[in-house]
């Protein structure tokens, strides 16, 4: 739901940006200063995936899933993350910071899929250590989020200073 409601705010502050009557250099400062929220933004993105991950590894229960949905999720998951990783490298040709940042959530999107991946998959194998396996994993993926969102934070800093 945080990362629904951070890309449906950039894809609105993007538009207003992309309508508005504003030469090349006005605009990368207006998206430089959304690139600083955006990362802040991204911190907090990875600070609620830590939080829930830790709630998974020391309160989660065991699911149970069969092996036509673990395939349908694992399908789901790795083509998110690949088609997230493609569109970010296409996306850097753009020289758009808000672009850049977006498609940098549709990643973030893509690693919350995998840890669902991955909890399906030792769910479907009756892993007596699924929840706790994945609680780990989700929290090593929150704490890279909250790292991306400093960078992004301190590229938007480096910026400013140019």
């Amino acid at each position: 739901m945080v990362l629904f409601a951070i890309r449906v705010y950039f894809l609105h502050k993007y538009t207003k940006v992309r309508k508005s009557d504003l030469s090349r250099s006005e605009r990368l400062v207006i998206e430089n200063n959304c690139l600083r929220e955006g990362g802040a933004l991204y911190s907090l993105l990875g600070m609620t995936f830590t939080a829930f991950s830790c709630y998974m590894l020391f309160y989660g229960q065991e699911q149970k899933y069969n092996q036509s949905l673990v395939l349908l999720i694992a399908l789901m998951g790795f083509t998110k993350i690949i088609s997230s990783v493609v569109g970010w490298v296409k996306s850097r040709n753009f020289k758009s910071p808000i672009i850049l940042f977006l498609k940098s959530l549709n990643i973030a999107d893509g690693l919350v899929a995998i840890v669902f991946t991955q909890y399906s998959l030792l769910s479907m194998e009756r892993s007596s250590s699924a929840t706790s396996a994945t609680g780990l994993f989700g929290i090593g993926i929150g704490i890279c989020l909250i790292f991306v969102g400093f960078f992004i934070i301190f590229k938007s800093l480096k910026y400013k200073q140019i």
